[in-house]
């Protein structure tokens, strides 16, 4: 699902399975998102991971090499300066 970028399906996947709040399946997921290159579904998925593990350092990293693999190179440079 996050492969191909549909995440309105993976939420509610999640959620039938309850796997709700738990981080490590939104972390799963961002990494999915960011491999399909969709760059506006995978902005969505951080707040929640964030909003489950607090500060993780790896949202802050994928969503970093997220935005390079697309070329936003001047939010690679405000991600890279929020994670200092």
């Amino acid at each position: 699902m996050g492969k191909w970028g549909e995440v309105w399906r993976a939420e509610r996947t999640i959620g039938e399975l309850g796997f709700g709040s738990c981080g490590l399946v939104w972390r799963a997921f961002l990494c999915a998102f960011g491999t399909c290159g969709n760059l506006k579904v995978a902005e969505l998925v951080p707040a929640k991971v964030i909003e489950l593990e607090g500060d993780n350092e790896y949202v802050y990293a994928m969503m970093s090499n997220i935005h390079a693999s697309c070329g936003k190179w001047g939010d690679v440079t405000g991600v890279r300066e929020l994670m200092r």
